[in-house]
């Protein structure tokens, strides 16, 4: 440390081949934690978003996949109004899974995640 707050640290830079001192502002720099922190709960929200996303398209899919199967022997009215109902599901169902979304987004700020990654623990046994 050279001064109070400040961190001064030699890095090569592999590019130019020149080492390079930068000082760091220790106050307003996050530490290494706190950042994998901020990293595993973006990664986890954004995983929950995601698979909200494919609940939803999955529901919409089938329905429409069931209404096309149903609407084959309709007339062209009732296929109309079929389809006018399906819109309105369809509405429904993506503004309730966009609510649910931004709810998600909102709790996620409320808690730290540590994502633990993948850990493997192995044996080791003697040569005996």
């Amino acid at each position: 440390m050279n001064k109070v707050g400040f961190s001064r640290k030699e890095m090569f830079d592999p590019v130019t081949g020149e080492t390079v001192i930068i000082d760091k502002d220790l106050n307003s720099l996050k530490t290494e934690r706190e950042a994998y922190l901020e990293e595993s709960n973006n990664r986890l929200r954004d995983i929950c978003i995601k698979k909200i996303d494919t609940t939803m398209i999955g529901a919409l899919d089938a329905i429409e996949s069931e209404i096309s199967l149903f609407s084959e022997n309709l007339a062209d009215s009732d296929k109309i109004k079929l389809r006018g109902l399906y819109s309105k599901v369809r509405s429904r169902v993506l503004d309730n899974g966009n609510n649910q979304k931004r709810a998600i987004v909102e709790e996620f700020k409320h808690y730290t995640i540590d994502w633990q990654k993948y850990k493997i623990t192995m044996q080791v046994k003697s040569k005996d």
